[in-house]
């Protein structure tokens, strides 16, 4: 009915069983042949928060179909994210490296994330993953996020950069190591 190949129809479907907002049911019948594979609307609607995670979800979701989520594309793509929340009044330029890892660090809480970093103001970590449903399935949301994080510090012009990127360096906590980058280390101080 809706023009799509059967097999993209059934992966659009598990997504949402994945996710609670479908329900999957194996048909029970007496003749021969294998039993249908039924699909209904979840009883409950899902929380607002909910609705974040399954578009997300359905996102990655295209991404994959696409062709997947490299790290060029999702830096890219977190750049232009960067930039908008430049323009929205979310981030502003900053020569202090602290107040450049306050701002990524409370972008990412208002993300949904346990974000925190220490006085050194040297690593980022990311804690209760509020995309830890999909990731298994999704890994790209992971590098968008990434690519969030490398926007926004760039958008700052504070200097610092993601160094390396440690995703599940604990289970449910990634750490992102920053630096100074070679433009920050020769610029005069202000």
């Amino acid at each position: 009915r809706v023009g799509l190949h059967v097999n993209t129809v059934r992966g659009h479907l598990e997504l949402l069983v994945h996710l609670g907002v479908v329900t999957r049911e194996t048909e029970h019948r007496g003749g021969r042949g294998r039993p249908r594979v039924l699909y209904e609307l979840a009883s409950e609607e899902p929380r607002q928060r909910d609705a974040y995670k399954t578009l997300a979800a359905a996102l990655a979701n295209e991404l994959t179909i696409l062709g997947g989520t490299d790290q060029h594309t999702a830096d890219q793509a977190g750049m232009l994210w960067a930039e908008a929340l430049v323009a929205e009044g979310r981030l502003r330029a900053t020569t202090s490296s602290e107040d450049a890892v306050s701002q990524v660090t409370a972008l990412f809480s208002d993300l949904g994330f346990e974000a925190s970093t220490e006085p050194l103001a040297d690593r980022i970590y990311l804690q209760a993953c509020p995309y830890a449903a999909i990731r298994e399935a999704f890994p790209g949301v992971c590098e968008i996020h990434l690519g969030l994080m490398r926007g926004s510090l760039a958008v700052t012009g504070s200097g610092l950069a993601v160094r390396d990127f440690d995703i599940d360096a604990r289970p449910g906590l990634c750490v992102a190591h920053l630096e100074a980058t070679p433009q920050a280390a020769t610029s005069p101080t202000r």
